[in-house]
């Protein structure tokens, strides 16, 4: 009786972490993803900020804005 009782736990336990595996892999699944999400969003925000300043050189540089003006008209300024 022992060891039947004892092969029952162990069955159910083997189950318990058969679950408990694929759970863990779930998890990893979504913190992946979130952490792709993540890494993808400060990068964006990383190239917005690159752009913001060069946008605020050529507002606060009359010159440069004049000349970035005609240079999207007409390439050839360049």
């Amino acid at each position: 009786m022992k060891l039947d009782q004892l092969q029952g736990w162990a069955f159910i336990a083997e189950i318990i972490g058969g679950i408990a595996i694929v759970l863990s892999i779930l998890y990893l699944a979504v913190e992946t993803r979130n952490n792709t999400n993540t890494i993808q969003s400060q990068t964006s925000q990383g190239l917005l900020e690159l752009s913001n300043s060069y946008q605020l050189e050529v507002i606060g540089n009359p010159e440069l804005a004049d000349y970035f003006g005609e240079a999207t008209k007409n390439l050839k300024v360049l």
